[in-house]
């Protein structure tokens, strides 16, 4: 997972400029009435995640009941709430897309934050808008994202204790110290496992959130696929190395791109991956040969 700056902008003041254009005046009147809720959610958005308790934030229970039952209050229903979202916010020349534009053009390199692989596509709801509609435009509930990350279980299900949440990219750091590592299978071809191994020092929970981020993302699965692309485009140069010197030259020559991937980037797949077939000698003795079908 890559760190991202976390937007700063005050949610009540996003809220009430993304409903500035609604032409309905009875709707904008009772979604202003509701700006104050926005920035109680917010702020205890922000106050729990810092402690690892996001979970203790109240979900939408009348969500799979009826979207048109009027709640807060009695003031907005679930789906006036979450237009403020699709019309005020993500709709381009909405009075919110400027900011929509700044959230997703602060990935680094436009790539995914949560598996820093795929290409940002799409805006993620830490917790999604469904279940809790008054986090639809609060900015730090807002990640770019790619697709793939934005879909399936993980956007529909939410946190039940602490170690369920997924690293958030805003608030959670875990690029400083190594985490992610692979191994190597001495298959036909050699595929590679990837997995979390958090280091020892580090809390039990931080630990498990990263573990549960691993795995509730199907890191592994992704990184696999593409390390077996890379050891195709890998086997030319470790036969010319191995040509040249043996198996000492081809671990030689592994080692220097394992490290020159970690200086760049230590968690990164391609990290992972050389860091890994440096250290094989059934690789370095021609296991990176791929069998010609």
């Amino acid at each position: 997972m890559r760190k991202i700056t976390k937007p700063k902008e005050d949610s009540k003041t996003v809220f009430l400029n993304c409903i500035t254009d609604f032409s309905d005046q009875d709707l904008k009147t009772r979604l202003e009435q509701i700006a104050s809720l926005i920035a109680t959610s917010s702020q205890q958005f922000d106050n729990l995640i810092r402690e690892n308790k996001l979970c203790l934030i109240e979900r939408n229970k009348v969500y799979k009941a009826t979207k048109e039952e009027r709640i807060f209050g009695g003031l907005v229903t679930i789906n006036e709430v979450k237009e403020v979202y699709t019309k005020g916010f993500a709709a381009k020349d909405s009075p919110g897309r400027v900011l929509y534009d700044e959230i997703i053009l602060s990935a680094p390199y436009s790539k995914c934050p949560y598996c820093f692989h795929r290409n940002v596509g799409t805006m993620d709801h830490y917790l999604p808008k469904a279940y809790y509609p008054l986090l639809s435009v609060v900015p730090f509930n807002l990640v770019p994202s790619c697709i793939r990350c934005n879909t399936g279980e993980l956007r529909a299900s939410f946190p039940q204790q602490p170690s369920e949440e997924i690293l958030h990219p805003y608030y959670d750091d875990v690029e400083k110290e190594l985490w992610l590592r692979a191994e190597v299978k001495h298959t036909s071809p050699a595929t590679i496992n990837f997995f979390a191994d958090p280091p020892e020092k580090w809390d039990s929970l931080l630990k498990d959130r990263v573990r549960n981020h691993f795995s509730i993302l199907k890191l592994n699965e992704l990184y696999s696929i593409e390390a077996a692309l890379e050891l195709i485009n890998l086997e030319g140069q470790c036969q010319a190395q191995y040509n040249m010197g043996g198996a000492a030259a081809v671990k030689s020559h592994l080692e220097e791109t394992a490290e020159s991937r970690k200086v760049a980037f230590i968690n990164s797949w391609q990290t992972a991956l050389y860091s890994a077939i440096a250290i094989d000698n059934w690789f370095h003795n021609g296991g990176f040969v791929i069998p010609k079908k």
